[in-house]
C-alpha cells in the first residue's frame, strides 16, 4: 500500500495536486530510466515520473510527465491549480479545477539563464499529456544570482486582501532559501532577501514547503510553517510588509521531526523519509504530505525498482507542553486498503504473569492500532518482524522518558530512532504500527511522532510480540491485514518521454506518433496502455 515505481529508480515527490473535475490525485516523482533525451550526457534522464489515484491508495502509474530538454535535466517542483487562469494559458474548454500548472528546476543544460533555473508546463487535458512553457525558464538566475543551487520551487497561492486580486502567488526556493512572488505565474520577482530562522540563520535546505494550518484547530489562531526537507520546520507567519514584500517571519528555530539514523551523506545522519511535499488542494480541505522513503539497495533479492513513497499522512498543528508542534498521521483512506481481522483484544491485563495476546499472530503487512494504560510498567515493547525470541523491528515505549524507542535490525540503516511521545491526558499510550513488506510505519500520539522507513529483513520472520515489565492494561488492540490494493502494473517506461510535449505546436516524445496525439487532443485512447487507462480514467471523471 506503498507507491513504489514499477522498475527503476525514484526519489522526491513533486508536484503534488488535486483535481477536482476528475476527482483524480497526481502523484510526479524524481526519476531516472534508460531512454534517449538527447542531452543526457550533460543531465542524464532526470526527469518526473507520474501517478494518478482516486483514493490515495491505489495508483496508476503512467510514462513520465517531464523529461529533460536544452535548459537542463527536470528536477524537483510543484504543482497548483490555476482557477482564475491568471496566466492566460487556458481557455473555457479547460474546466477551472483541471487548469493543472507545475514548476521544476532546470539543471546543467544551457546555462546562460544559470546553472539552475526555474521553469514551468502545463497541462490542458488533466494532466494526461503536459507542455513545457515557450518561455521558459521563468526564474533567470543569470550568473547564478540567487545561487548556484536553486531549486526545488514550491508554489503556492498567498491570500491578502489588500494585494491587488486579493492575493499573490508565492514561490519558495532552496538553496539560498528565496521568497518570489507573481500575479500570473509566469513573472516573478524576487521578495526580499533569504528566509532566515528566529535566530537570523539562513534557512537552508532542500525541497521546501509552505503551508497554513490553525493551532489546536483554531481558526482565529493560525501559523504559517515552513518544512526544510522534512527533516525539520518553522513555525511562524507569513505578511505583507510595508514596501509590498511578501516576507516569512520565524518566530522559531528549526524544529526537528526526529533523530537520523541513515546516511544523507557520508557521516551525516538523517532520517530515512526525506523531500516531504504536501497537496496543493484537497477535496476534504485537509494538509496532506508525502515523502520518500529512502532506500539503500537498487537491486535487493528479486526487487527491480528503488525507493517508495510514504503513505499520505495528515498535517494538523497541536501545542505540546506550550510548544506549537507539527502532528502526522495516516489518512482514512489508508483504511480502506484493511481486510482480515487478524487479532482484536480488549480489556486485558499485560504484564509478566500474563499470556502475550500477539502470540501465534504472524504477517507481514499489516495495520495495528493499540491503546494501553501502562500501570506500574516502565516499558512496554512490540516486536515486529520476530522469529526465534527476537525481532528485527522492535518498538519500546519508556514511560519514565516519555520516549518510544525503534530499534531498527536487518540488513541496512540499522540504528534506533528515540522521538519523545506523550501519553495522552487521560494516561493512556496511543500507538499505530503499520508493515508493507519492507516498508513500515510508526505513530505516537495520535501523529506527535511518526516514523517511516524501509526495513531489509534478515530472516524474512512474520512474527509479532507484546510484552511489559509491569502491570499494564490493554484497553483496545487490533490488526488488520492490509490487501494489495488496485495498483495498474503496465510498464510505463515502454513510452518514457511519451506525456511531454516542448510546446503547443510540437508532437508527443517517445514512441507516439502524431496521429496518437491527436487521438489525445481529442480525449480518446494514447498510445500506451498506461496513458490509455488515463485517458479513460479522465474521461469517465469529466462532469
Amino acid at each position: 500500500y506503498h507507491f513504489t515505481p514499477y522498475q527503476y529508480q525514484m526519489n522526491d515527490p513533486n508536484g503534488l495536486v488535486y483535481d477536482a473535475e476528475t476527482g483524480l490525485y497526481h502523484l510526479f516523482f524524481q526519476c531516472n530510466r534508460p531512454f534517449a533525451s538527447g542531452v543526457e550526457e550533460r543531465t542524464r534522464t532526470t526527469g518526473w515520473g507520474h501517478a494518478i489515484s482516486e483514493d490515495l491508495v491505489s495508483w496508476t502509474e503512467l510514462p513520465m510527465a517531464l523529461t529533460p530538454d536544452r535548459l537542463g535535466a527536470a528536477w524537483s517542483g510543484s504543482g497548483v491549480v490555476d482557477r482564475d487562469n491568471t496566466s492566460g494559458l487556458f481557455d473555457s474548454s479547460v474546466a477551472p479545477d483541471s487548469r493543472l500548472v507545475v514548476f521544476y528546476a532546470n539543471v546543467y543544460g544551457d546555462e546562460t539563464y544559470g546553472m539552475a533555473k526555474i521553469s514551468m508546463a502545463y497541462s490542458k487535458d488533466g494532466g494526461v499529456t503536459w507542455i513545457k512553457y515557450s518561455g521558459n525558464p521563468v526564474v533567470k538566475n543569470t550568473a547564478n544570482r540567487y545561487g548556484a543551487g536553486l531549486r526545488d520551487p514550491k508554489v503556492i497561492w498567498y491570500e491578502n486582501e489588500s494585494l491587488e486580486g486579493r492575493g499573490c502567488w508565492v514561490m519558495v526556493t532552496c538553496g539560498n532559501t528565496y521568497l518570489f512572488t507573481s500575479n500570473d505565474l509566469i513573472n516573478w520577482k524576487v521578495s526580499g532577501g533569504v528566509v532566515r530562522d528566529a535566530s537570523g540563520k539562513m534557512a537552508d535546505c532542500e525541497c521546501p514547503d509552505l503551508f497554513c494550518l490553525p493551532v489546536d484547530g483554531n481558526e482565529n489562531n493560525k501559523k504559517w510553517i515552513l518544512t526544510l526537507g522534512g527533516v525539520s520546520y518553522l513555525v511562524g507567519d507569513l505578511v505583507l510588509t510595508e514596501r509590498g514584500y511578501v516576507k516569512y517571519v520565524a518566530e522559531t528555530d528549526p524544529i526537528v521531526n526526529l533523530n537520523g539514523i541513515a546516511d544523507q551523506i557520508p557521516g551525516i545522519k538523517a532520517p530515512e523519509i526525506y523531500a516531504t511535499q504536501t497537496f496543493y488542494t484537497d477535496p476534504l480541505g485537509r494538509r496532506v504530505s508525502m515523502s520518500w522513503i529512502r532506500d539503500p539497495y537498487q537491486n535487493w533479492r528479486d526487487k527491480i525498482w528503488n525507493s517508495a513513497q510514504s503513505i499520505p499522512l495528515v498535517n494538523t498543528l497541536r501545542t505540546v507542553n506550550g510548544q506549537v508542534m507539527l502532528f502526522r498521521y495516516p489518512v482514512d483512506e489508508i483504511k480502506r486498503a484493511r481486510a482480515d481481522l487478524l487479532c482484536s483484544v480488549s480489556d486485558s491485563d499485560l504484564g509478566p504473569g500474563s499470556a502475550d495476546p500477539l502470540s501465534g499472530v504472524n504477517s507481514d503487512c499489516f495495520d495495528m492500532e493499540a491503546v494501553i494504560t501502562p500501570g506500574t510498567a516502565e516499558n512496554i515493547e512490540f516486536g515486529l518482524r520476530a522469529g526465534e525470541g527476537s525481532a528485527e523491528l522492535t518498538v519500546r515505549y519508556c514511560v519514565p522518558q516519555q520516549k518510544l524507542y525503534i530499534t531498527k535490525g536487518g540488513e541496512a540503516w540499522t540504528g534506533v530512532y528515540d522521538p519523545e511521545v506523550h501519553l495522552s491526558a487521560d494516561g493512556k499510550l496511543h500507538l499505530r504500527l503499520m508493515m508493507d513488506k519492507i516498508c513500515y510505519d510508526i505513530f505516537g500520539n495520535d501523529g506527535e511522532t511518526a516514523v517511516q522507513g524501509i526495513l531489509y529483513t534478515v530472516s524474512g520472520a512474520d512474527g509479532l510480540y507484546l510484552k511489559a515489565d509491569g502491570d499494564a492494561r490493554i484497553e483496545s488492540l487490533n490488526i488488520w491485514s492490509m490487501a494489495k490494493p488496485g495498483i495498474d502494473t503496465a510498464d510505463p517506461s515502454a513510452s518514457p518521454s511519451g506525456a511531454v510535449r516542448e510546446d503547443e505546436n510540437s508532437s508527443l516524445g517517445g514512441k507516439l506518433t502524431a496521429a496518437k496525439a491527436a487521438l489525445i487532443g481529442a480525449g480518446a485512447f494514447a498510445g500506451t496502455l498506461a496513458l490509455a487507462l488515463a485517458a479513460v480514467k479522465l474521461a469517465s471523471k469529466k462532469k
